[in-house]
């Protein structure tokens, strides 16, 4: 079987995490004792899209631009978005995993020989050498050298560290502001740090919220404690859920069976009843969707769309509520640049839709994302072979090869993926639901400390591949041989 290598974007924090020695143990402080690096980065922050090149049996990624021009060449083993002019790479040397960052030219910002690296916040990442923590900034320069066994990005000029097992504070110059004593929590990523002044930290099985003086401004009674988007809390009490804000206080009684935002911001989010339906509230948390649908809820360019299974129609809602179209077809994404993502009720083909409900792009593709920046990243067979490329709103390839990679592949994910060798993809068959088997460490480390916060609704672990039309598996197979 040939060999893929999945995106490695959100298994660098999973790294931060688990400590991984290799390579990078054997020469931490002369990594983290580099002087800055010269180079005149440029951080333009343009929008650029992964691509990949098969050279022989290896496939490499590079990006391109918005026109479709080669930015970064392909050659590292695997890449993350942009973010702040800045992308995270990958390099696989010596059977190990070696991250790095580059700028919005390519140019090398860290040299990939870390265990891991965070997105920048407050100018700072954290980076992982010889399994500790410390922070650099855009020009490969540390400012903290790694000394903690884990460290979180900056918030408010405070980063949260882990030190033996207990949770404390630093500022920018690593000073402690509140020395460690707090418990580290079953998911180390459920508290980031502070908002608004204050924080919430857990100690002796119970949790307070603190200000920056450590002094304990309110103890709180709920089971778990994780960050939210609008400056709140989601909050557990007897597996129900509900959300506080940052001074501790009730906004939302815990009575629902799930909380989810369904943007950074937290205009809308998408709750479930004890039935597991699925309905909409808004920012000001007023329910203007009933909980009567499946839990493919999205929101995106001011249109709320969820999939009916009673009806098999997938529904248009405003911002209000209100139910402006309907289509045969399910639901496989959110608006973005006016178009939605739909595929057949059998599964086997997808495509876009306008506001109406109306095809503006044909179902002809086996795999596709939401739009980007303009761009969506497809997968179909064409004249015997697959192609997998960008198309633009109209439908138009501004760049394509047939180098086999997948949606999953280039977009990050928000589950505890980790790996550290290539994985391999079982040859492509004609039997409904082939799975492909890809490694999941569940370690907890979800929503909160992620290195690109584009989508949600993608993850490793198993999943099944919808049954394909026969001229699809010939394309593939024609390639895969």
């Amino acid at each position: 079987m040939r060999k893929f290598r999945i995106l490695l974007v959100f298994c660098t924090c999973v790294l931060l995490l688990s400590g991984c020695g290799n390579k990078a143990n054997q020469k931490s402080s002369e990594i983290a004792n580099k002087k800055e690096i010269t180079t005149n980065y440029i951080y333009n922050n343009e929008p650029k899209f992964t691509i990949a090149q098969r050279i022989g049996n290896k496939v490499l990624y590079g990006f391109i631009d918005k026109s479709g021009k080669e930015v970064v060449k392909p050659k590292y083993y695997a890449v993350g978005l942009y973010n702040d002019g800045v992308a995270m790479v990958t390099e696989y040397k010596d059977n190990q995993l070696f991250y790095g960052l580059i700028d919005s030219l390519g140019n090398t910002i860290l040299p990939s020989e870390y265990d891991g690296i965070t997105y920048f916040s407050e100018d700072l990442a954290v980076v992982k050498s010889a399994g500790k923590s410390g922070y650099a900034n855009k020009k490969g320069k540390f400012i903290i050298y790694p000394k903690y066994d884990f460290g979180y990005v900056f918030k408010e000029g405070i980063a949260k560290v882990i030190v033996e097992g207990k949770v404390g504070f630093i500022n920018k110059k690593g000073e402690y502001i509140i020395y460690p004593k707090y418990d580290k929590t079953d998911n180390i990523a459920d508290i980031t740090g502070f908002m608004g002044g204050l924080t919430i930290v857990k100690s002796n099985g119970k949790y307070s919220v603190i200000n920056k003086s450590g002094a304990v401004i309110k103890t709180l009674d709920f089971d778990s404690v994780v960050d939210f988007a609008n400056d709140r809390y989601k909050v557990s009490k007897n597996k129900k859920y509900g959300l506080i804000n940052a001074s501790g206080n009730i906004v939302l009684e815990t009575k629902y069976n799930s909380l989810k935002s369904l943007d950074k911001d937290g205009k809308f989010i998408a709750f479930s009843n004890s039935e597991n339906k699925y309905g909409v509230m808004d920012k000001s948390l007023k329910e203007i969707i009933p909980a009567k649908y499946s839990n493919n809820v999205f929101y995106g360019d001011g249109i709320i769309t969820t999939y009916d299974n009673a009806d098999n129609k997938t529904l248009l809602f405003d911002s209000k509520g209100k139910l402006l179209a309907k289509s045969d077809y399910k639901l496989k994404g959110g608006f973005s640049n006016e178009l939605c993502l739909v595929e057949t009720q059998d599964s086997i083909y997808q495509g876009y839709i306008n506001k109406k409900a109306e095809i503006i792009i044909p179902l002809k593709y086996s795999k596709a994302t939401d739009y980007k920046d303009g761009l969506a990243f497809v997968m179909e067979a064409k004249a015997n072979e697959v192609i997998v490329g960008y198309i633009d709103t109209k439908g138009n390839y501004i760049w394509k090869t047939n180098t086999l990679f997948t949606p999953e592949e280039l977009i990050q994910v928000k589950s505890g993926q980790s790996a550290s060798k290539p994985k391999e993809v079982a040859k492509k068959t004609t039997v409904s639901n082939t799975k492909r088997k890809y490694s999941n460490n569940n370690s907890g480390y979800y929503n909160n400390y992620y290195y690109y916060d584009d989508y949600d609704n993608y993850s490793y672990g198993n999943y099944s591949k919808p049954s394909k039309s026969q001229d699809f598996v010939d394309a593939e197979n024609d390639i895969l041989n």
